[in-house]
């Protein structure tokens, strides 16, 4: 919400309203998250008593394996189709707002991330630690949006003082919930699938040669890494659902 605000007094209207147009496609990874999270959260509390701790451990790890292969190749496929969902969706004058989205839908990756890392604390009863990382959020991201948007990068700065805030929560979360349930956070996975995405938002951000074909790479890499947990730890949801 920040965002708008601050984007609508440093920068103007105008490209408030295509930030604004860009958050629609960002949109749809939320709600196949938050279908995923519902879900996960039932099985989450609801086997909490009638597992060991290893057990519940390997079945967070499990589904959080499968979670976060979901969110990342469903960006890949987003942000390669940025300009294509700007031409269909929106009129010309709209069509601009594909150059926010690749970072907002890295941004919102992150997102339910921190959401899915939240599901620790409502097992555990902790949730003053949700509120308070919540918090240390929304501060990190007035901070960068006041030194971003100002800068050349315009509401794109807005977008990546999104993306950092999120993942400054990410890291804070995934170390603090570490005391909780320790289950397996596939860091290496999470780093590669990280890289990739990164590259692919600013080859496509920034319009660099052979955009198309890095996209298709990089939607490669990504599908490869992650199709097969994906679909195992949705047949273990499903199972226990």
């Amino acid at each position: 919400v920040s965002d708008h605000y601050m984007i609508k007094g440093m920068i103007g209207t105008e490209v408030n309203g295509l930030y604004a147009a860009a958050f629609k496609i960002p949109t749809m990874l939320i709600l196949l998250s938050g279908i995923f999270i519902e879900a996960w959260q039932f099985s989450a509390v609801t086997e909490r008593d009638t597992e060991s701790k290893k057990q519940h451990e390997a079945f967070f790890g499990t589904v959080f394996d499968s979670f976060q292969g979901m969110l990342f190749i469903s960006a890949a496929g987003l942000i390669a189709m940025a300009k294509a969902a700007s031409f269909i969706l929106f009129s010309d004058e709209f069509y601009p707002a594909w150059q926010y989205m690749p970072l907002l839908i890295f941004a919102t990756v992150y997102s339910s991330l921190v959401t899915f890392m939240g599901s620790v604390y409502l097992v555990d009863k902790k949730s003053i630690h949700s509120f308070t990382t919540a918090a240390i959020g929304a501060g990190v991201n007035v901070v960068f949006n006041l030194l971003l948007i100002p800068s050349p990068l315009g509401a794109n700065g807005a977008a990546l003082a999104t993306f950092l805030s999120y993942f400054i929560v990410f890291i804070i979360r995934a170390v603090n919930t570490r005391r909780m349930i320790p289950f397996n956070l596939h860091t290496p996975k999470v780093v590669v699938n990280t890289v990739i995405i990164a590259v692919q938002t600013a080859w496509m951000v920034l319009e660099l040669p052979l955009w198309i074909v890095v996209q298709a790479v990089a939607i490669a890499a990504i599908f490869t890494i992650n199709a097969r947990p994906i679909l195992k730890g949705i047949l273990k949801v499903l199972r226990r659902g």
